[in-house]
């Protein structure tokens, strides 16, 4: 083989490296801001995304939106019966969420038993029919766990934000629910 084409080779192996390295470096960069329960945002991710949207109403682009606030009523007596049956339920919330958002949507877990959905561009009345169809949807989720079927019990809470917000007073709002 021609050093030529052994140079040629090797710069191949390095760029097959190099995209490696990217790939995990971003699969690393997403546990930074995805929730390992539930495969929504945590709240790093949920910052990161609130920060975005108050750019955007800052620049004009968005007049606000709304936080529906979803908390698992029922998330100590999950608890009771130990960590896998409660990472379950967690997870089959999250996903039922997911299922709920729209594209321009994000969602996160705020707490151990509590999520928040950011809606941009949406006002509270035209959110609240919405709302109320996720809460019915979740409220008929149940877990099958070890013989027992387990029912997911949510309540939702509406915040609203405007161009006059912060992410610290989004983020105030959505922790004093």
């Amino acid at each position: 083989m021609s050093e030529k084409q052994n140079t040629s080779q090797s710069n191949l192996h390095q760029i097959d490296i190099l995209a490696q390295k990217e790939s995990q470096l971003r699969a690393l960069e997403t546990l930074l801001t995805k929730d390992i329960v539930t495969g929504l945002l945590n709240m790093q991710g949920l910052e990161e995304m609130l920060a975005r949207e108050c750019d955007r109403m800052q620049r004009g682009a968005s007049h606000g939106g709304v936080c529906i606030l979803i908390d698992l009523d029922n998330y100590e007596a999950i608890a009771e019966l130990g960590s896998t049956c409660t990472n379950k339920s967690l997870r089959l919330l999250g996903l039922g969420i997911h299922s709920f958002i729209r594209v321009s949507d994000f969602a996160g877990r705020v707490c151990e038993d509590g999520f928040a959905i950011i809606m941009p561009d949406t006002s509270l009345a035209s959110v609240s029919e919405r709302t109320q169809r996720l809460t019915s949807m979740l409220n008929n989720m149940a877990l099958y766990w070890q013989g027992h079927e387990i029912h997911l019990r949510v309540g939702a809470t509406l915040r609203s934000f405007t161009r006059a917000d912060t992410i610290e007073s989004i983020f105030a709002r959505m922790t004093s629910a």
